[in-house]
């Protein structure tokens, strides 16, 4: 992170991992077994934070990740290749009500095999998402109720999560509420 102005920051990040990962195979006869598999992650973040008024915050981000498995691994993908662009803006009132939107650009490309769907395939999809919020600072900063919705426009495309678990897109429209306390 570095702070170029009073009110303008810019940083970045990256990362490389080579792993190997248990994985149960399953043999002819029914047998189980443990096998390590190969999985490389690659990862890289740049970033722009600028608030042009004390009221005003705009962000620009690039993250870029690449994943690429053992054939043998058969979650649904062997080499996936993900480039997000948030775009942001911030609005922040003194009495505590601020508002967020933010527009992300995403783009995938990978190699997508051992789903049993109809979505199995190699390729690519890229597409906008829009995610908004409100929310309102409790008095004595005593927390942060907001209501926020993610991917606003309901926008269907076609994303393989490389962590179901937890997920970073939703893929529909989802509407939510979130209360933060911060007591004393």
């Amino acid at each position: 992170n570095q702070t170029v102005t009073k009110t303008l920051f810019v940083g970045g990040e990256g990362s490389i991992r080579d792993m190997q990962v248990p994985f149960t195979v399953s043999g002819t006869n029914g047998t189980l077994s443990q096998q390590p598999l190969d999985w490389h992650e690659y990862q890289a973040r740049g970033y722009v934070f600028w608030a042009p008024h004390d009221w005003v915050s705009l962000r620009a981000e690039y993250r870029w990740d690449r994943q690429v498995r053992s054939k043998d691994f058969n979650d649904g993908s062997t080499q996936v290749e993900t480039t997000r662009v948030p775009l942001g803006v911030g609005l922040f009132h003194p009495s505590g009500v601020s508002f967020n939107l933010t527009g992300t650009f995403t783009t995938q490309i990978g190699n997508f095999t051992g789903i049993n769907d109809d979505r199995s395939r190699s390729g690519s999809d890229s597409f906008w998402l829009l995610d908004a919020g409100l929310s309102y600072r409790l008095p004595d900063r005593y927390g942060i109720l907001m209501v926020g919705a993610t991917n606003l426009t309901d926008k269907n495309f076609y994303f393989h999560d490389t962590d179901p678990n937890n997920a970073i897109i939703q893929p529909s429209r989802m509407v939510f509420a979130r209360l933060t306390l911060a007591l004393p």
